[in-house]
């Protein structure tokens, strides 16, 4: 079931649940099949959509990252400052600590 936008799977959803039919048998039907019933309740009363769920409706991502290899920050880029690194690529830095790119040093998580 491929949309452009989470109304229309809550309007989807709103009929269906109104038919009669609970959130366990929605959730058993194809098209949402592997969701969550609760999940499906909850998208009916809020149109919020789990970042699991949004690529098997055929929604966008909630956000993308692009790691750029050739150095240069794009045209559009909605950034309000850009670090050079010493190995020459452009990155915005997460911390006032960071002094080298995510590609020279990568997140190293605790």
């Amino acid at each position: 079931m491929l949309v452009r936008t989470s109304d229309t799977i809550q309007e989807r959803l709103i009929s269906l649940h109104g038919t009669g039919m609970t959130w366990r048998q929605i959730s058993s039907l194809d098209a949402y099949s592997g969701i969550p019933a609760g999940s499906l309740a909850t998208y009916a009363k809020t149109g919020y959509i789990a970042r699991a769920y949004r690529a098997r409706f055929g929604l966008p991502p909630i956000a993308t990252v692009t790691v750029m290899l050739d150095g240069d920050i794009p045209d559009g880029a909605q950034v309000l400052t850009a670090t050079r690194c010493e190995c020459g690529r452009w990155y915005v830095k997460n911390h006032p600590a960071r002094r080298r790119c995510y590609l020279c040093r990568p997140y190293g998580g605790r």
